[in-house]
């Protein structure tokens, strides 16, 4: 009995749910190891590695299945749907995660780590207009954790841009080794 091949879709599904599950394993290690993520240069360098791990499983579940599924050539649409689908799976995953974690499991890390960010924003003299915006958000997001999830939309931009450049940039036909 022969097994179908995946489709794009679930084949993206897939990897967009091991990119969901590294970037929770790294914001349990954060709170794990005590690191306020929210601080400068911990937030720079997490959305490094974030972003890293993103553009990784968006060109491995692409080129993986342009290689093995689609017989070596796959056209930008089928590409770029690939990479967005990695990509929203990813953001729709740690999303219900992040709610979970603020809003049930220990809301008051949250709280802690963004009081620490205001303390550091002051010190940078940061204007107070700004800190007030900052605390607004803060209270919002701790009187109705659910605005996490409800604010998750804003975060679209991102998976779609970088699902754009990557789909670009992996060639619609895989090299043959008779080119080289």
């Amino acid at each position: 009995m022969e097994t179908k091949p995946r489709s794009l879709f679930m084949n993206a599904v897939i990897y967009g749910l091991i990119f969901a599950a590294s970037s929770i394993v790294i914001s349990i290690l954060t709170y794990v190891l005590d690191i306020n993520a929210l601080m400068f240069p911990m937030s720079i360098i997490i959305i490094v590695i974030t972003l890293f791990l993103l553009v990784l499983f968006m060109v491995m579940a692409t080129k993986g299945y342009r290689d093995k599924i689609a017989g070596g050539k796959l056209p930008f649409g089928q590409r770029f749907v690939s990479t967005l689908v990695v990509g929203l799976v990813g953001l729709i995953i740690t999303s219900v995660f992040s709610y979970l974690f603020v809003g049930i499991f220990d809301p008051d890390t949250f709280q802690h780590n963004f009081m620490e960010l205001i303390d550091w924003m002051e010190s940078k003299g940061v204007p107070s207009d700004q800190i007030d915006k900052q605390l607004e958000k803060l209270d919002q997001y701790t009187k109705e954790p659910i605005k996490i999830l409800v604010d998750s939309w804003k975060n679209l931009i991102g998976p779609v841009v970088i699902g754009l450049i990557v789909a670009a940039v992996i060639r619609t036909e895989k090299k043959t080794d008779e080119s080289m």
